[in-house]
């Protein structure tokens, strides 16, 4: 059995695995660097028989280091596998180019996770503090993507860089079409303009292609209520929130 971890800035999922195709859920917690509050999360997860591996996927190396730590208290070292830029490479037959900025692991999961298991062409959108996009192309191949800021992050911009607009402390859960003050003005562009900028990354990927994309999954702390809109518009979209839980998973087991 794997022990899987994804560490995002904000929250980290933990999960357990038997195969590719039985990948489950085990919590979520906040992403923190204590040791004490790691130890305990790791005794969160119901374990069933030995722990073959542990696999770490993170977009905050300083937080990975001391999990990598914890996570070498109750598995051998062999055992634990990071797969950074150049593994996920090696598994995509992508080119390793030195120069560039890397993508972060949990971009690659997605990316890995929609070529072993759906249809292709494919786009992941992962819905969380950054909202990001995945392109793999019929070929299986890792084309790129795009990031944008989520909801937290464009409310808290305009909080930061505007002396007029700290008007709502948190976004509501729905939004009237106009809005009648600056709270609700502020609300409907964050609220409505994320989904509308998703469909118009999706209308540029597309483009990009030549061809429709077979898949569009939806994944993240926020991928319930975005596929919801987007299966308003594209009838092959689906919300799966283990993708990179599941990414990990296909990495262990495709090395």
């Amino acid at each position: 059995m794997l022990i899987l971890i994804d560490i995002g800035n904000t929250n980290t999922n933990w999960g357990i695995a038997k195969s590719i195709d039985d990948v489950r859920a085990s919590h979520t917690s906040k992403t923190t660097k204590s040791k004490t509050v790691l130890k305990k999360e790791f005794q969160k997860i119901e374990t069933v028989g030995n722990i073959d591996g542990i696999v770490i996927s993170s977009v905050v190396p300083d937080v990975c280091e001391i999990v990598l730590e914890v996570a070498k208290t109750i598995c051998d070292e062999q055992n634990i596998f990071v797969p950074h830029y150049e593994e996920f490479a090696e598994l995509m037959d992508m080119k390793i180019k030195p120069e560039i900025i890397k993508p972060g692991a949990d971009r690659l999961a997605n990316a890995f996770a929609l070529k072993k298991l759906y249809s292709l062409p494919a786009c992941a959108i992962d819905v969380g503090t950054a909202i990001t996009l995945e392109i793999v192309d019929k070929q299986g191949k890792f084309l790129g993507g795009a990031i944008a800021p989520g909801e937290k992050l464009q409310l808290k911009a305009l909080q930061e860089y505007t002396s007029q607009l700290g008007a709502i402390k948190r976004l509501p859960k729905s939004v009237p079409a106009i809005g009648r003050t600056t709270a609700e003005a502020m609300a409907i562009g964050i609220k409505r303009g994320v989904p509308w900028g998703i469909i118009g990354m999706l209308s540029g990927a597309e483009e990009f292609l030549g061809q429709p994309l077979e898949s569009i999954v939806v994944t993240g702390g926020g991928a319930l209520p975005m596929c919801m809109f987007l299966e308003k518009i594209y009838e092959n979209a689906e919300c799966d929130e283990l993708l990179t839980l599941r990414g990990l998973a296909c990495a262990w087991y495709g090395k």
